[in-house]
């Protein structure tokens, strides 16, 4: 979802841009039409070695790809290895041997698990995952800040996503709650409630998350930063906001809460805001409407 926004803004600054996906959870069409759209699989490295010779050189890589699994067995690992930190150092080995000038990886703060104090801060909050997803993350992020530093020429930014959300999100798998709220919605299905709903996430819309990135791709400095709203929402918010935006009442079901599910949670954004000079605009009412119109105009999946 981000990366298909980000090469829309890109494509209007005026940039040449490259899209990879495998179109595992995405499609095609939410391509811009005046990007290079090529179909790959970060974890074939041959195939990113063509691509980098015959599309190069590159100035830059933003790093989008990757497998959300909030498992934590052993087949969940070894399914993350192979996608989020090998593909992940395809892509580092190959910017690095290509002098490709920034190296931004899309990181989520997945990395601190369950935090003893909130908000979780780049500086003071120790990373913790409890998953294999964040572990992965944490790992990439050790990998990127490697990898740069020794290529000698190669500055980075790791992104430390929360729950991001808007047009675009696919409804299927391990996505964020609104994703599939709004799918629900759609499908005249009930929305399913953990607990009392008193969860809460750091929740941003899409387009304020893609600001962030892109300012963050056109810096130089080294830099590993929590994207953002900054306030906690709770899950029960989200629905009664819902419930504005559809203009009626909405079915729910409860559920026991999940096995492994963190109660509370929302990061610091002050480093971000000061290093990218940069605040989300987008208020959260208003972000679900457009996500609510975007997904009545492009119907069921």
């Amino acid at each position: 979802m981000v990366g298909a926004h980000a090469t829309a803004a890109l494509l209007a600054q005026g940039a040449q841009v490259i899209a990879i996906d495998n179109l595992s959870r995405g499609d095609a069409i939410n391509v811009p039409t005046a990007a290079t759209f090529i179909r790959a699989d970060i974890t074939d490295a041959e195939k990113l070695i063509d691509i980098f010779a015959q599309n190069g050189p590159f100035d830059a890589v933003l790093h989008e790809a990757a497998l959300i699994n909030t498992g934590i067995d052993a087949e969940d690992a070894v399914v993350d290895i192979a996608i989020n930190i090998n593909g992940t150092l395809n892509l580092l080995k190959l910017a690095a041997e290509s002098h490709v000038r920034r190296f931004v990886y899309a990181s989520s703060v997945a990395v601190y698990g369950r935090p003893t104090a909130l908000p979780a801060r780049e500086c003071e909050t120790i990373p913790n995952p409890i998953a294999s997803y964040g572990i992965g993350k944490l790992a990439a992020e050790h990998y990127v800040r490697y990898v740069a530093e020794m290529s000698g020429d190669m500055s980075y930014a790791c992104l430390r996503y929360s729950n991001i959300y808007g047009p675009l999100q696919h409804p299927l798998g391990e996505v964020g709650v609104v994703g599939v709220f709004v799918q629900r919605l759609s499908d005249g299905l009930p929305l399913f409630q953990h607990g009392d709903g008193t969860q809460c996430r750091d929740f941003l819309y899409v387009s304020d998350c893609v600001e962030a990135t892109i300012t963050a791709l056109m810096s130089s400095r080294n830099m590993v930063l929590n994207i953002g709203s900054g306030y906690p929402t709770t899950v029960k918010s989200i629905i009664d906001e819902l419930k504005q935006v559809v203009g009626g009442e909405i079915a729910l079901e409860q559920s026991i809460v999940r096995h492994g599910d963190i109660g509370r949670f929302w990061c610091d954004i002050s480093l971000a805001q000061e290093m990218l000079d940069w605040t989300p605009r987008t208020l959260l009412r208003e972000g679900l409407r457009r996500t609510w119109e975007w997904r009545l105009d492009r119907g069921s999946c």
